[in-house]
């Protein structure tokens, strides 16, 4: 919560909304969940295999272009005495907006499915 003016988008910028007086306004909305994967052990535990599962959502409400998704993921090999090796690959999104049909019309954006969304921005190979 912020005391703050309300704000409105207008011509492609944040303007306080005219003739307002400052209240106490709620300004952020911040989801998120980290999962970290039990740790597999194989072959007399000499091999170990774990994941990592992090993601957070995070949007500003007063001026909701101020937004971010972060997606990690994390899988992780170890060799005992001989080898470690991770992968980690990570997905972020500041346009967030689009997944709402109230807020992307406002600003004459085209909505988005979020799923599709997503699945696109791991897709390496263009396809």
């Amino acid at each position: 919560m912020d005391y703050m003016n309300p704000q409105q988008f207008n011509s492609g910028t944040w303007e306080d909304v005219p003739f307002s007086e400052k209240e106490l306004l709620p300004s952020y909305i911040t989801m998120g969940y980290n999962l970290a994967g039990k740790e597999r052990l194989y072959w007399k535990n000499r091999i170990r295999i774990q994941t990592t599962l992090d993601t957070s959502w995070s949007m500003n409400i007063e001026q909701f272009t101020d937004n971010s998704l972060d997606f990690s993921l994390k899988v992780s090999l170890f060799l005992y005495k001989y080898l470690e090796l991770s992968v980690t690959t990570r997905s972020y999104n500041n346009r967030t907006f689009q997944y709402f049909p109230r807020l992307a019309a406002e600003l004459g954006q085209p909505l988005v499915n979020p799923i599709e969304d997503f699945l696109k921005s791991f897709n390496f190979f263009k396809m």
